[in-house]
């Protein structure tokens, strides 16, 4: 029996002396993020080329946030579309695997959509939200949800607009799928999440542009807000709902509302989006010229008013921003 037990603790000590190896699950920051910092671009010639024009680059970094070795930053990356479809909206959101659509453009933009969608390598869309029921921002969603790109969820304002293309839109949504956006709510993605801070399923407006839905995303110190097609009116009660949810408006990405028309983008939501700790901003407008979009008033307010940076997609294409840390962001064109 002693015998036994001294080679018992013999092979202890061995085990002890000589180690066991560990295995690294955690791949290294180049294969999350996708290396160098042109590889996280599509493989088109015309998005290389872009990466590499300073003029078409700005970079919105928080001066409050730190190194991400005291902060701890988000382990994943976030790509956000401001896809060029013209007088319409179509903003696709990535989150390391998980991809989440913001409004399809009109119908005639809704093979585009797919097509961009696909060339990202998006099989799957954790959300499609519709922001209101105007053609320019639903028309194309038959199109997305025929196209055999899975959707788990789809969420919309709750009023049912009753157009041709609103109703062939929603009758393409099962119903298992369907979601009411309510005030409040939150969903997270990977490590982004999102708030909802307007909608008005219950108490509908007359103009469907101030029944939008708006949300505000988080990734890290960063905060994006998505305004769909919301008026000074809408505008007033997303900061009340803020507001009455404790929530800061202050973003430094601000999807300009109603493709930069001049009954949006007051100097009070302007005032609650952009306070004076936020230095970098960014405005991104989604139009054509049809409509004489944007509004040279509402381009010079962003500009010299608030000393924002404005990328219009009728002049630029696509608009991509790109964080890999939470803690700032370069914007390119495609």
């Amino acid at each position: 029996m002693i015998g036994i037990l001294a080679f018992g603790v013999g092979l202890v000590a061995l085990g002890i002396f000589c180690g066991c190896p560990t295995i690294n699950n955690t791949p290294d920051d180049d294969t999350t993020i996708g290396g160098d910092d042109d590889t996280y671009l599509d493989d088109d010639d015309n998005d290389t080329s872009v990466a590499d024009d300073d003029d078409n680059t700005t970079v919105a970094d928080d001066d409050s946030s730190g190194d991400d070795d005291t902060t701890g930053g988000p382990p994943f990356w976030l790509k956000i579309h401001a896809i060029d479809v013209g007088h319409g909206d179509a903003l696709l959101i990535q989150n390391g695997s998980t991809n989440m659509l913001i409004d399809c453009g009109d119908n005639s933009d809704g093979e585009d959509v797919v097509t961009y969608l696909q060339a990202q390598g998006v099989t799957e869309l954790e959300y499609i939200l519709v922001s209101h029921g105007h053609s320019d921002h639903i028309g194309g969603c038959d199109t997305v949800l025929q196209s055999g790109i899975t959707a788990n969820a789809f969420w919309h304002n709750g009023v049912n607009y009753g157009t041709a293309t609103y109703n062939d839109a929603m009758n393409q949504v099962p119903d298992n799928i369907e979601h009411v956006a309510q005030v409040g709510e939150t969903r997270v993605l990977e490590d982004a999440s999102f708030m909802v801070l307007h909608s008005d399923a219950e108490y509908p407006h007359d103009d469907e542009n101030n029944n939008s839905v708006v949300i505000q995303l988080t990734f890290g110190d960063l905060s994006f807000l998505f305004t769909g097609d919301c008026e000074n009116l809408c505008g007033d009660e997303t900061i009340a709902n803020a507001n009455s949810l404790s929530q800061s408006l202050a973003s430094s990405y601000f999807k300009v509302p109603h493709h930069g028309s001049n009954d949006s983008s007051s100097a009070t939501l302007l005032n609650a989006v952009w306070p004076a700790g936020i230095t970098q901003r960014e405005a991104v407008i989604s139009c054509s010229t049809q409509y004489n979009f944007p509004d040279p008033e509402v381009v010079a307010r962003l500009q010299n008013d608030y000393g924002a940076t404005v990328h219009i997609t009728h002049d630029h294409g696509n608009i991509v921003a790109y964080s890999d840390d939470g803690s700032s962001y370069t914007i390119t064109y495609h």
